[in-house]
């Protein structure tokens, strides 16, 4: 490889000129940018709504999760202990199937999303 000196490499790329864009060309790609702009502001209302659903359903189960707790603490103090296994079980079905609702809305919250952008770039 051969090494060139600065000064010969300036000159040599002072060769090349390059024209500026003709005024069709960036009116067009203007233009274009204007509509991907409003493309990705008009995809995030929608996603505001999944967003807030996802925030209350998580607040809703942290609210039972704290209901059963506070209520499993009383009963826990009033019942026999052997029922206190059961609602020991019960507490932690509640909270498996609260767990489970939430992947499915986070699962089909990324689904959406995948399917907003994918139509998007067709």
């Amino acid at each position: 490889m051969e090494h060139y000196d600065e000064d010969e490499l300036r000159a040599f790329l002072l060769l090349y000129k390059v024209n500026a864009p003709g005024s069709e060309i960036v009116n067009r790609t203007k233009h274009l940018m204007r509509e991907e702009m409003a493309k990705t502001s008009s995809a995030q209302t929608w996603q505001g709504a999944w967003l807030s659903m996802l925030v209350s359903v998580s607040l809703i189960m942290s609210m039972g999760i704290f209901y059963m707790l506070t209520v499993g603490t009383i009963l826990r103090l009033t019942l026999p202990p052997y029922t206190f296994e059961l609602l020991r079980h019960s507490i932690f079905a509640f909270t498996a199937v609260g767990g489970c609702f939430l992947i499915g809305l986070f699962t089909v919250f990324f689904f959406k999303q995948f399917e907003s952008t994918r139509a998007e770039i067709r």
